[in-house]
């Protein structure tokens, strides 16, 4: 997408996100790191999920018309990462799955922009209101991206908003 074209080329929006490293384990494998502006933080789990052909992305039946606009752009944003096709459906999430939900997000911010991550068997995108769940789908995006076929990618959480000087 745009965003991602923009800050991968540029090197974000002025500063370039902190490289951290942990307990010897190098930098570059910290998911923390994959993203710009660098995640909060990376809560592993074992395992990785692979996204495959039948994935589908999940709205509310409720959603509102940006919200299904938004998940018109991931989809379309994903189709060029992964090469995978997924079609918009209202219900409950299934294995595989990408759920985009508008709801509480990132326990310890008020911001519109915080959301949540959780990969496990399906992955759910949680936005605070839209411009989190749009900061979601970027930073999920830019999480696949370190995969070489752009579709698999380590399982865990993450709960992340901004700082203010850094958008």
């Amino acid at each position: 997408s745009v965003l991602i074209a923009a800050l991968t080329s540029s090197g974000g929006l002025g500063a370039r996100a902190p490289v951290r490293s942990w307990g010897g384990v190098p930098a570059e494998v910290l998911v923390e790191n994959w993203t710009l502006p660098a995640l909060r933080s990376w809560n592993a789990a074992a395992g990785r999920l692979t996204l495959r052909p039948g994935l589908r992305i999940v709205v509310a039946a409720d959603s509102r018309a940006d919200v299904r606009e938004l998940a018109a752009q991931f989809a379309a944003d994903l189709a060029r990462v992964s090469g995978l096709t997924a079609p918009i459906v209202s219900g409950a999430a299934r294995r595989g799955d990408i759920a985009l939900l508008i709801g509480e997000a990132a326990q310890g911010s008020a911001s519109v922009e915080s959301y949540n991550i959780a990969v496990s068997d399906r992955i759910e995108l949680k936005g605070r209101a839209r411009a989190g769940l749009l900061y979601a789908s970027q930073t999920l995006l830019q999480i696949l991206r370190h995969d070489r076929a752009g579709r698999s990618l380590p399982t865990g959480t993450t709960q992340d908003w901004p700082v203010p000087s850094a958008r």
